[in-house]
């Protein structure tokens, strides 16, 4: 049977051209759903891009114009197939569908809706993935860009969001009818396989999960756990490494951050601490960081494949303070090689870390709420033991591959 050809769109997927957890999600999809052929196009700058607002329009007037050629010889093909001998059924099922990935941030709420709109009048069937944004939660919009949320909203298309919270704001501040939850999904540590492969690859048992998560055979990750533990035994392993995976700005809480590591080295505290990412303004916050926690703080740079993984399997702590979110991928990353999550109580975090359980909540906008959280597990490593082990156990029975591609595909079929 043939399947529909997805045009799929995000900034790029280079991770050395740019971090955005976007891409990575985009990235995921692309690399787990075997059964559909998808395009990338790709829409924003990359990190190396610059410019002043006139560079920048004419960039998205260029990106368009290469979108209408692209939706223009995607329907050429669609038409050449209405023309050939396949049954009506054969030509549904060809149909391309546009995925279209929408973060709720100013530029792209005064971008996409263009993009989109154009694509709803060619005929194109589609489905916007909603990745989060600062316009999601704020408690107050700008006028236009609320108008523009509500235009979107209202269009009888499927759109994907993070979790049941995320669902319920936009039926009832934008008014969407069609919204299907999909939480994001990290693929299994260790490796660039999906968590059927890896399972397969190491001779384990698998059961499937009540509510459809993969689970692997006890051996690999108890094995796993047991390392992790007696890494945190505080004779073998005086300073907690925390790290900081994604992109280096003021929203993610950078600021607050370097206070709390500040306070944390006055108060006598030793901690080493790792990131891996991309400044959004060069030279904002890696000298400060390095000024101030000196031979202690190291910069990874973007990291990915056998670098990525070395880096996440370092980290005892991950240490998010950011301002809004929706359900970062870093997130879902860190915990499942076991790393203890610090983080706000912001977006649709709350669905994945309970607070005492496996992982811990901190305030936004507070130095001091971040410096507290680590000492406690600093002081405590027998409960930062336990979290570690709950915050792997969390995506190993909530989050599975193959079930994330099954619901992505049934949302497809409805668009």
């Amino acid at each position: 049977m043939s399947h529909p050809h997805i045009i799929i769109t995000a900034p790029s997927l280079d991770p050395t051209q740019n971090v955005s957890g976007v891409s990575t999600v985009v990235q995921f999809i692309i690399e787990n759903n075997k059964e559909r052929e998808y395009q990338h196009f790709q829409i924003g700058k990359t990190d190396k891009e610059s410019g002043g607002a006139m560079r920048r329009l004419l960039r998205i007037w260029k990106c368009y114009g290469e979108w209408r050629l692209t939706l223009t010889g995607t329907d050429k093909e669609d038409n050449q197939d209405n023309k050939d001998n396949l049954k009506s059924k054969q030509r549904e099922e060809r149909k391309t569908i546009i995925h279209y990935s929408f973060p709720l941030s100013a530029p792209s709420i005064l971008r996409d809706p263009w993009f989109m709109h154009y694509a709803l009048k060619k005929g194109y069937k589609m489905v916007v993935h909603v990745h989060g944004g600062l316009f999601l939660t704020a408690p107050r919009i700008p006028f236009l860009l609320e108008k523009i949320l509500k235009w979107v909203f209202s269009w009888d298309v499927p759109f994907i969001v993070l979790s049941e919270g995320e669902k319920e704001i936009l039926q009832s501040r934008f008014g969407a009818k069609r919204v299907e939850v999909l939480p994001n999904c990290p693929d299994a540590p260790k490796g660039n396989e999906t968590q059927s492969e890896i399972a397969t690859i190491r001779g384990c048992a698998t059961t499937i999960h009540e509510h459809g998560s993969l689970r692997y055979g006890a051996s690999a990750y108890d094995n796993g756990n047991e390392l992790r533990e007696a890494r945190l035994e505080p004779a073998k392993h005086p300073s907690l490494t925390l790290g900081y995976l994604g992109r280096i700005e003021p929203n993610k809480g950078m600021t607050e951050l370097l206070e709390a590591l500040k306070k944390c080295k006055a108060e006598g505290r030793k901690f080493k601490v790792r990131f891996a990412g991309k400044e959004q303004t060069e030279g904002e916050y890696l000298p400060k960081f390095e000024e101030a926690l000196g031979e202690d703080f190291e910069y990874c740079g973007l990291v990915s494949g056998e670098a990525k993984r070395e880096f996440l399997d370092s980290l005892d702590v991950f240490v998010m303070p950011t301002y809004f979110e929706g359900l970062p991928m870093s997130l879902l990353e860190t915990m499942s090689y076991g790393v203890v999550p610090v983080v706000t109580k912001v977006g649709s975090i709350p669905t994945v870390v309970k607070d005492g359980e496996n992982g811990l909540f901190i305030k936004v906008k507070d130095a001091d709420s971040i410096c507290e959280a680590l000492k406690k597990l600093d002081d405590d490593r027998s409960l930062l033991a336990k979290m570690s082990v709950e915050a792997r156990k969390t995506i190993q029975e909530n989050f599975s591959a193959t079930k994330y591609v099954e619901r992505l595909n049934a949302i497809y079929a409805q668009a």
